[in-house]
This record gives C-alpha cells, sequence and structure tokens, in this order.
C-alpha cells in the first residue's frame, strides 16, 4: 500500500485536538474545527498562518463551506454559528434544541442533524429557519447530498438502522429504504450517478440504486466506518473507528492508498476534488494534506482480499444483484438453469434460495456449482453455511477447511470453524481459528464474541472479558455480546454490571433478555424439583396478587419465597408491571425492595412507568422515577410515558415525567411528539406546559409552573 504526504499546516497551539475541517468552495483555504470549540482557517498550503475566527463553547463537530464567504460550524451544544471569511467575525447563531453532529448544506439551504428524530434546515441567507424536514425514526448519524443537489439522504442511528430520502425542492419524504440491521454510519453519494448511494452499516458497504430502490452492490469492509466519500466512480475514502483513513478501490474491493502511517490516526477529511488534494484532521494536532490518485487505483497483489476470491484476484462470480423481488429473481434464476446450468447460474440460484429461506435448495445448488468448480473459494463457503444452518457439522467443517486451503486468510471461514470446533469440546483448536480471524480482521464483533466464549471455556475470564468488550465497542447494538458479557459478569460475581446487559437486551432482543433474565434471577441450583414446583406456583399467586393489588398476600408471597421476576405469559408482564398498570402503591413498593427491575417492559415494550403514565397513576409513576425508572423507553410503537401522559391530559404527570429528564422531542412511529398529542386530544394545560418547558431546559425552571398541583 502507498503512503503520500504532500505537506502539513501549522496549525494552532492549546486549540485541543482537531475535530471536524473543511475546504473552501475555491479549494483555497481549509477552515478548522477543535475539541475545545475554536474554529479558524488557513490557506491549504505550507508555512500558512493561521487566522482565528472565533470560538465555540462546547466541541466543534462540523464544518461545511456555504459559499466563498460563509462557513457554517456545529458544536455539541446545538449551537451553529456562521463565519465570514473575510470580515473575520461571527455572522449569525443558530440553536437547535439537540445536540448536533453532521450538517450538509444545498442551495443556500443547511440542513442538521444529531440526537433527535428531527432534521432541522435555515436559509442561510435570509437567516429564517424553516420547517424541519419530517419525522424519521432514530437519531441522524449521516447526511449526504446527491450529485445535483437536490435530494438529501439522511442514515439513522436506530439499532435497525434505514436512511430516509427526502426532495429537497418540495421538502417532503420520499422514501424510506429498508434498514440493514445496524446503525447506518457513514454514507456517501456517487460523484456521477445522482441515484447511486453507498451506505456503511455493520461491516457492509451497500451500494443503492434510488430509482430502482434495489441494492446493486454489497461489500464486506471488516472495517467500522465513521466518514467516507467517493473520490471517483471506482474508489472511496474511508476513515474507520480505529482513525485509519485509507482510499480502496472498489472492483475488486481492496486497500489501494494509506493517507497516514501509523501511528496518527484520522479525527476527520476534507476533499478538493478539483486539485486532488485530501486534508486530515490528525490525532497529532496536525493537519495534513495529501494527493490522491486521480485514476482508478490498481489492486495490490498482496493483502486484504474479498472473502469471495482468493488473495490478489476478483471474484470469478459477481454478485447476484438483489430487488426486491426475492420470488421473481428465483423464478428468473431457474429459468437460466434450464437453458444453461453454468456455475454463474447455480450461483444466482443458490442466493435466490437463500433469500426465500429455501435452504435445503440452496445447499444442494451450492453443491453442483462445486462440481463445476470445485477451487472456487464462494461457493465452498456456501456450502459450508448451508451445512451449517441445516445441521450437517461434519460436512461443514469439511468445507470450511477446504476454503481456508484455497484462501488462509479467509477471516469468516476461520471463525465458522472455530465455531464447530467449540460445539465440539475442541477448546484450543477454536481459540487458535478465532485468534486468526481477528488478526485478520480486527473488526470482527462477531469472531471477538466467539474469542470470548473459547476464552471462557478455558475458564480465562479477564480474556475472555477484554474480548466481549472489544465485540461490544466495535458493534453497540450486537444482542450476543451483551448476552455473553453479561453471563460472563454473573461467573465473576457482577450481578450490577449482569444487569445493565440486561437492561440494554431489552431493547434490542427480547428473547435473549429473557434468557438472560433466568440466569440473572434464577432460584439456586441446589433445590428439589418439588421445591421449584413450588416456588412456580406461589409466583403465579403472586402474579394475580399484584394485579389485584392485595399487598398483604403480596408480602406473605414474596417471604415464602415466590419470585418478583416471573411472567404471565399473554404479555409476559412480570408483578412489577402488573401492579404499575393497576397503580397499587404499597404493592409497588413492596416489589421494588424485594428486587424487582423498574425498567423491565412486557412484549410490547411497556415498561412499569409507561403503564402508569397510560392509567393516570400519578403516585405510582412517582414512586417508580425514585426508583430510577427511564422516562425515555419507547414501546414498539414508538411512544414514550410522555406521549401517554400528554394524549391522556394528565398535567402532572407530564410535569413529573419532564422534572425527571423525559424528552419532549422524540417522535413515535407515526412522526408524533407529545406536544402534538395534547394538541390533538385538546388538553391545553399540557400543550401549554409541554410549550413552555421543553426537554433542553433545565429543571430548576420547572419550579412554581405547577406547585398548587404538587401534593
Amino acid at each position: 500500500m502507498q503512503h503520500n504526504r504532500l505537506f502539513e499546516l501549522t496549525g494552532l497551539e492549546s486549540v485541543g485536538g482537531l475535530s471536524a475541517l473543511c475546504f473552501t468552495p475555491d479549494e483555497n483555504h481549509i477552515v478548522v474545527g477543535s475539541t475545545k470549540g475554536t474554529i479558524w482557517f488557513q490557506e491549504a498550503r505550507p508555512n500558512s498562518e493561521p487566522i482565528v475566527l472565533g470560538h465555540h463553547r462546547e466541541p466543534v463537530w462540523a464544518v461545511n463551506a456555504l459559499d466563498a464567504e460563509l462557513v457554517a460550524s456545529a458544536s455539541e451544544d446545538g449551537t451553529v454559528r456562521v463565519w465570514h471569511l473575510e470580515q473575520q467575525r461571527c455572522h449569525h447563531i443558530f440553536r437547535a434544541a439537540f445536540p448536533l453532529r453532521t450538517m450538509v448544506c444545498a442551495d443556500g439551504l443547511l440542513v442538521m442533524g444529531g440526537k433527535s428524530r428531527h432534521l432541522l434546515c435555515q436559509d442561510v441567507y435570509t437567516w429564517q429557519v424553516l420547517p424541519d424536514l419530517g419525522p424519521h425514526n432514530g437519531e441522524v448519524t449521516a447526511l449526504a447530498l446527491s450529485a445535483d443537489g437536490k435530494i438529501l439522504f439522511a442514515g439513522l442511528g436506530s439499532h435497525q438502522g434505514g436512511i430516509y430520502v427526502w426532495d429537497l425542492q418540495k421538502g417532503e419524504a420520499i422514501t424510506l429504504l429498508t434498514g440493514p440491521g445496524a446503525p447506518v454510519t457513514a454514507l456517501a453519494c456517487h460523484p456521477k450517478e445522482e441515484h447511486l448511494l453507498a451506505a456503511y452499516a455493520n461491516g457492509e458497504l451497500i451500494c443503492w440504486h434510488m430509482q430502482e430502490k434495489r441494492q446493486v452492490e454489497r461489500f464486506e469492509l471488516g472495517e467500522v466506518v465513521f466518514d467516507m466519500a467517493f473520490l471517483h466512480p471506482h474508489a472511496v475514502v474511508v476513515r474507520t473507528g480505529t482513525g485509519k483513513l485509507d482510499i480502496w478501490s472498489l472492483r475488486p474491493l481492496a486497500p489501494a492508498f494509506s493517507c497516514l502511517v501509523a501511528p496518527i490516526t484520522a479525527r476527520a477529511f476534507a476533499l478538493a476534488p478539483g486539485k486532488g488534494l485530501i486534508a486530515i484532521a490528525a490525532s497529532d494536532g496536525k493537519v495534513y494534506v495529501c494527493t490522491y490518485p486521480q485514476q482508478h487505483p490498481s489492486s495490490p497483489s498482496h493483502g486484504h482480499h474479498r472473502d469471495q476470491g482468493p488473495v490478489g484476484e476478483a471474484p470469478k462470480t459477481p454478485p447476484p444483484v438483489e430487488t426486491e423481488d426475492p420470488e421473481g429473481d428465483y423464478d428468473l434464476a431457474k429459468r437460466a438453469i434450464e437453458k444453461s446450468p453454468s456455475f454463474e447460474n447455480l450461483m444466482r440460484l443458490g442466493q435466490a434460495c437463500a433469500r426465500l429461506s429455501l435452504y435445503r435448495e440452496a445447499l444442494e445448488t451450492f453443491e453442483r456449482a462445486v462440481t463445476i468448480d470445485s477451487g472456487h473459494p464462494e461457493a465452498r463457503f456456501q456450502v459450508g453455511m448451508f451445512s451449517l444452518h441445516l445441521g450437517e457439522f461434519a460436512k461443514a467443517k469439511e468445507a470450511f477447511r477446504t476454503v481456508l486451503d484455497l484462501v488462509p486468510d479467509h477471516a469468516p471461514a476461520h471463525n465458522n470453524l472455530g465455531t464447530l470446533l467449540l460445539q465440539a469440546g475442541q477448546f484450543d483448536a477454536a481459540l487458535a481459528h478465532f485468534r486468526k480471524a481477528v488478526q485478520i480482521r480486527p473488526n470482527y464483533p462477531l469472531a471477538y464474541v466467539n474469542l470470548g466464549l473459547a476464552y471462557r471455556y478455558l475458564q480465562k475470564p479477564e480474556k475472555a472479558k477484554a474480548a466481549f468488550q472489544q465485540a461490544i465497542e466495535l458493534a453497540p447494538y450486537l444482542p450476543v455480546a451483551h448476552y455473553q458479557m453479561g453471563l460472563l459478569c454473573l461467573e465473576l460475581g457482577d450481578q450490577n454490571g449482569a444487569r445493565e446487559h440486561y437492561l440494554i437486551l431489552t431493547q434490542l432482543d427480547r428473547r435473549l433478555a429473557v434468557r438472560l433474565r433466568e440466569h440473572l434471577f434464577r432460584v439456586p441450583t441446589d433445590l428439589t424439583e418439588q421445591k421449584w414446583k413450588e416456588i412456580h406456583r406461589l409466583s403465579e399467586r403472586l402474579l394475580r396478587s399484584a394485579a389485584q393489588g392485595d399487598t398483604e398476600t403480596v408480602a406473605l408471597l414474596l417471604a415464602l419465597g415466590a419470585s418478583v421476576h416471573e411472567t404471565e405469559p399473554e404479555m409476559e408482564r412480570t408483578a412489577l408491571l402488573l401492579a404499575s398498570a393497576g397503580g397499587h402503591i404499597r404493592t409497588i413498593d413492596l416489589l421494588l425492595d424485594a428486587g424487582a427491575e423498574a425498567n423491565e417492559s412486557d412484549r410490547f415494550g411497556k415498561t412499569a412507568l409507561y403503564l402508569a403514565a397510560e392509567g393516570g397513576h400519578v403516585e405510582a409513576l412517582r414512586r417508580l422515577l425514585r426508583a430510577r425508572a427511564n422516562p425515555n423507553f419507547a414501546d414498539c410503537n414508538g411512544q414514550t410515558p410522555l406521549h401517554v401522559a400528554a394524549s391522556r391530559g394528565c398535567e402532572l404527570s407530564v410535569f413529573l415525567l419532564l422534572e425527571a429528564g423525559a424528552m419532549d422531542d422524540l417522535m413515535d412511529n407515526q412522526g408524533k411528539t407529545p406536544l402534538e398529542l395534547a394538541q390533538a386530544n385538546r388538553h391545553w394545560d399540557c400543550v401549554k406546559l409541554l410549550k413552555n418547558v421543553g426537554a433542553v431546559m433545565p429543571s430548576a425552571s420547572l419550579s412554581g409552573l405547577l406547585k398548587s398541583s404538587l401534593p
């Protein structure tokens, strides 16, 4: 891989770490922001002098050139400042109601996103705040503009991910692309094809065709990407979570150019395509300027490789193009096989079978492909995957070993073979494969989870903990990582740590949360079966008594050993949830004292606090807030307790929730805020409170608003 540094800028002393930068439209100047809030600019040439424009109170997260004279900077506290470069002063200040993370500018329209379900837009010439671009599900983690500047793409940070698409000229949403099952952390628009978009999520770079609403290509990067941009149609620059900044060729996928040399890492970057320059805000506090290749970078003959082919080779079969009609793809592939049972057609049919969950047919199809080309690693790998899925472990093991004979650095094959060896009790052999997988692909969260499991079985808990923690850092929304870390915390006697991961799982994967809860709250294993059945019967009676508010019976059952963590089968509600739904205050107190978890939820995501607000039980709501119940947990419809209290017109509940830190700008799945629900139901007292007291105001400012209403 090549390295090329052209020059470095002089920079400033004592401004903290660098956090953001951009080129001016003429590409002659670079504007820089720091973690201490300082904004300055200087000429993009060696030995230029920095000129300070001013300061934010909080770290600067984004800078964006608006035109030849104006540049905008956004900070952690939601403040946007527009600077006049020639006059060297702040020209305008705008404050958002939530922390900002990203912004773009098109035709005088500044669009901002961050830790909210809103997008804000502002006319930068008339300084009028325009209506926001509409609701979406999850905070905005990335923004991108189409090549013609007419279409806006917003990547979502919810655990399901997703990309919202807006028409900026009409100011309305066009569509929501299917979520990739993980937060979208980076977006980039094709420089020439306005309908092509690249999105990064969960280890994959996915290219979309917007007009046809389909995926064009998928690349497995093996790195967590925070920023990326197209240099030209065949190359993309990516900044990873570890701070590496590399240029990758796309066909075949391979790193072709490194912009920094370790241990220096990148905090941000900006492109000057006219001059072929890339500016880098580096971890050592300097701005480096590099040239980048203008032509299609050639692939290296060694190093990183695609999973689909041997080292240094492009895959022999291009990946099949997926559409929104899997049944149609399957029929087309079957007809193609009838005409020509070629290797390419068999691979296409196998992928179509996989999309329709026809796993047996998929396995048989890939096995036919192997008979045609026994040396193709992707076909062998797919045989292993579907054999593993169908429980044919010996066949899967043989397939993965063959893949590794063909491509020794195939990280997924190492991971999957290690999993099979782990199941067979060959812990040391499995450990070796997991180590190899993370060595080949350092940002491979599933391999780190399996590495932690191997260490657990080998009774090396500290190494297991480090591996699980690395998986969580790479993929914070990966449920199995939190589940395994929770189990390990229990083994180490860390009940509080296990509870933390259990609460995270309740928001990510309810089935794994229930499994961890069984370990977290289970009765000692030395109980006899008869005693266990007795406790189960007591717990069933506890559920009925809690729902009725029969405090005396609840106290007796708890004394006899009933479990506060038992759930009823229909709604999966615990005794605390049932008591909260009925507003039974004394019962709630008893259950909390007995160890009930204040933030547990039922099968629809409704917490005890939600149910108390839903029933209008103010005192129950107060008791739960004292027990540190989270007021911002939403149900399956995206509604928080504040949504419920506002829609039902319970002014005191609204007050208590706001005072406890409830966010008033969260939208439900229908795009409604608590204020809008209160207005729709004509609860004017709640409307007045929500208008005058937002989540961005300190709770002390609430004092006196409802003083007469408090008991």
